[in-house]
């Protein structure tokens, strides 16, 4: 991977990490703190095409092998090079209404299913019906791209009443 500034040259104050794992990569990149707190344009070059994804912010960038970004001091970015594209998850329950003291359990299931063996970090956010976040809840989660993931809460005896809603990034 390469990280080219408008000139061509090598970012500099850059360190980027990568990992792999399964048919998935990941590539943390990591900018340096520096006086010039200008946004800096760049070219990231990587090694062939696949669907890439800024992880931290869960953009996907398109299916390809070179992207343009901007980058000031102290930066951080992840990316996620997959060898497809994720369209996004459906969220299915056990059951079409939860009582307080019950067993929440929950599947999500990839779209489109996939058969490459990729696994995805997902954020499960709780959001109670006042619209704050139930952080006891919430959680991250690993993901298969084949199998989904299936998870299950005991709501609390006393938990609040009202419309939920749940958010999966």
């Amino acid at each position: 991977m390469k990280i080219l500034t408008a000139e061509g040259e090598q970012l500099k104050n850059c360190e980027t990490h990568y990992y792999k794992y399964e048919d998935g990569e990941y590539i943390g990149v990591v900018r340096s703190v520096v006086e010039n707190k200008e946004p800096v344009p760049v070219t990231i070059k990587f090694p062939e095409k696949a669907a890439v994804y800024e992880s931290i912010s869960g953009r996907f960038l398109g299916n390809t092998d070179e992207i343009h970004d901007e980058y000031v001091s102290s930066d951080v970015r992840m990316y996620s090079l997959l060898p497809e594209e994720v369209e996004g998850w459906n969220l299915t329950f056990s059951k079409d209404r939860f009582e307080q003291g019950d067993v929440l359990k929950y599947k999500l299931t990839r779209v489109p299913v996939s058969e490459n063996d990729i696994y995805h970090i997902l954020h499960i956010e709780f959001i109670l019906p006042d619209g704050s976040t139930c952080w006891w809840y919430s959680d991250n989660v690993v993901a298969s791209a084949k199998d989904g993931y299936e998870g299950k809460i005991r709501l609390a005896l006393n938990e609040a009443k009202g419309e939920w809603r749940i958010k999966v990034t």
